[in-house]
């Protein structure tokens, strides 16, 4: 399965501590969540998976917070102030919600000002 992705990088999203069951292949990641496996890899802005189209939409999508307005969110990030810009830069491709599966949470939003953190949605 091929995803065309934007604002996210697969490298930043696992290695930021995100996730815990994971092994760097050569070709890209062998990842495990919950008891589903797969191997991903990135090809500038294509996701290559290792799931079927409808694996994908029933889980991965969520997994990895793909349907969010990654883009919109760092410009509204970046416009806070010179240390959020700066954290943009750096770590702009990182899944700020990496892990959320259906039912768990809300439904992504496209709107910034509407995004929580996942501290925030614990509460």
């Amino acid at each position: 399965m091929v995803v065309k992705v934007s604002d996210f990088s697969l490298e930043q999203t696992l290695e930021s501590g995100q996730c815990f069951r994971y092994e760097r292949r050569d070709d890209g990641y062998l990842l495990i969540a919950g008891s589903r496996p797969l191997f991903a890899s990135q090809e500038g802005e294509r996701l290559l998976l290792s799931c079927s189209e409808s694996e994908y939409n029933r889980f991965w999508r969520d997994y990895f917070d793909l349907a969010r307005d990654y883009a919109g969110l760092k410009r509204h990030l970046a416009s806070c102030d010179e240390t959020m810009a700066r954290a943009v830069e750096l770590g702009g491709g990182i899944s700020a919600s990496f892990g959320r599966t259906r039912g768990r949470h809300s439904a992504p939003s496209s709107s910034p000002s509407a995004t929580t953190s996942p501290a925030s949605r614990a509460s």
